[in-house]
């Protein structure tokens, strides 16, 4: 604790120091653009030295005061940086680096030419600005670019790409980013049990936050599916079948937690579990994999046949007359001519149609 507030205050002289010389700095311009105007009236060096010493001391005097505030944006930067960097992938990684290095000699040799402006405050300003412009125009080059320079790495003889890590011959496996959807339906837990969700799992702090919102709805139906996905997500913590991690990044300047979770899987190269047939087209459009549990339970149903023979239980009547209706382990409807009489038993019946249609698949069996 001791030592953190000696490195505090460190910091903040730093700071102060810092704004003292800026203050040298802007009395020197002044003092420059003076000797432009009135060259034949120089300053007696009583007055210059009261300038320097006034401007730097009022200068520190404001950054030592707003250190504090300096200190904790610098922080927040930091920590968004490593945030960030975590996210990328090694080809993003080089590709932006590369554009910076870029884009900062190319603005060293165009600061040259400011050189043989003459030295003054009007080129070293210019000559910083140059600077900040095209090494920000480097990164931003270097990131649309990232794809090719990662499609370069990895064809390289060292397989340097984001594909290999630590020596590692298999590639790295992706994000698994899971959707307010998902956590509500609850099926998600069953596949991680089953050990079909390999890599780590992400949930966004938007979603969760979305959940919460849920969860505190005035209306008793949304609220108990919050509440259901909220104990969903909480369960996926505890069991350790995977290993699930909060992820605190967010978008100020997107509205809504699926257009975030798609710029989320964009940045991290990740794969979104669903239950949304929406969010997945959207995912399709803007390039990102998206995997819909849905679709997924519809292929592990079990194939029925025409003419094969099970056992179901009848457990209400159908539309029409003699109808019963019973269920398959998954939830497929069968539909039972002759079923009505056996209502409450188990009977032998016969598939006689298998129809597929917008709500999910449905069988027609008599019994036999």
């Amino acid at each position: 604790m001791m030592r953190s507030k000696v490195i505090q205050q460190l910091l903040r002289w730093l700071i102060a120091l810092l704004g003292a010389g800026l203050g040298v700095a802007v009395t020197l311009g002044a003092l420059q653009i003076y000797g432009m105007v009135q060259p034949n009236q120089p300053l007696p060096l009583g007055v210059l030295l009261m300038a320097y010493i006034g401007t730097a001391a009022l200068f520190g005097l404001i950054f030592y005061f707003l250190s504090p505030k300096i200190i904790a944006l610098c922080v927040e930067g930091g920590t968004a940086l490593e945030k960030r960097l975590d996210h990328m992938s090694f080809g993003q990684v080089v590709s932006c680096t590369s554009g910076l290095i870029a884009g900062l000699m190319i603005a060293a040799l165009v600061s040259q030419i400011f050189r043989f402006m003459g030295e003054s405050m009007f080129t070293t300003v210019l000559a910083a600005i140059t600077y900040v412009v095209l090494g920000v125009t480097g990164i931003t080059v270097g990131w649309k670019r990232a794809g090719d320079v990662t499609a370069l790495l990895e064809r390289m003889p060292g397989k340097l790409s984001r594909r290999h890590k630590k020596g590692e011959d298999e590639p790295r496996l992706r994000l698994k980013l899971l959707d307010t959807s998902v956590l509500i339906d609850g099926r998600i837990l069953d596949v991680c049990r089953a050990g079909f969700v390999e890599g780590e799992v992400v949930v966004p702090a938007f979603v969760l936050g979305e959940l919460m919102h849920i969860a505190d709805s005035a209306d008793a139906v949304k609220r108990g599916r919050g509440k259901r996905g909220l104990d969903m997500l909480d369960k996926l913590r505890k069991e350790g079948k995977v290993p699930v991690r909060m992820d605190e990044t967010d978008y100020d300047d997107l509205t809504g937690a699926e257009v975030k979770l798609l710029r989320l899987a964009q940045e991290t190269e990740g794969v979104i579990i669903t239950g949304d047939g929406s969010l997945q087209k959207a995912a399709a459009v803007a390039g990102v994999t998206a995997w819909n549990l849905n679709e997924l339970a519809a292929i592990l149903r079990p194939a029925v046949m025409q003419g094969e023979e099970m056992q179901v239980q009848i457990v209400k009547e159908g539309k029409e007359p003699g109808q019963g209706i019973g269920y398959m382990p998954d939830g497929t409807m069968i539909v039972v001519d002759g079923g009505r009489k056996l209502l409450g038993e188990t009977a032998s019946v016969v598939v006689a149609n298998v129809m597929q249609t917008s709500a999910g698949r449905m069988i027609f069996a008599k019994v036999k």
